[in-house]
């Protein structure tokens, strides 16, 4: 399938779930901060590109917000994963969105900070 065809579904497979994997990204990823994400990346090895969402307890006390903030997210990391397959041929990474600003954001402010993380990502690797 090219990727202009591919379903813009995040199934479970292509969730980060794991505390160790988490945890190497961490230790040895790669990080930018581009408001309002601070992104944790490495290249995967598998033809598939897994991420992470996460929102801070301490900058929002209501889960419904920290729900609301990584539904929006997972939407536009969704709707926009298809730029990392770039002329160069496509890029799987492990990646991990982390939302740092103490407000609750719009669905522009999202897509638009999304796809400039992406753009940086395509731009920084190889």
């Amino acid at each position: 399938m090219t990727p202009q065809l591919q379903p813009a579904t995040l199934k479970k497979a292509e969730r980060i779930k794991s505390l160790k994997t988490i945890d190497e990204l961490f230790k040895n990823g790669s990080s930018f901060f581009l408001t309002p994400f601070k992104v944790l990346y490495s290249l995967n090895t598998s033809p598939v590109s897994n991420a992470a969402f996460m929102v801070s307890k301490r900058n929002f006390k209501n889960a419904t917000d920290r729900n609301r903030i990584k539904r929006l997210v997972r939407e536009s990391w969704r709707i926009n994963r298809h730029l990392l397959h770039t002329v160069k041929g496509p890029i799987y990474v492990q990646i991990i969105f982390i939302y740092t600003s103490h407000n609750l954001p719009g669905q522009d402010t999202v897509h638009l900070a999304m796809h400039k993380c992406i753009q940086k990502i395509c731009s920084t690797e190889p």
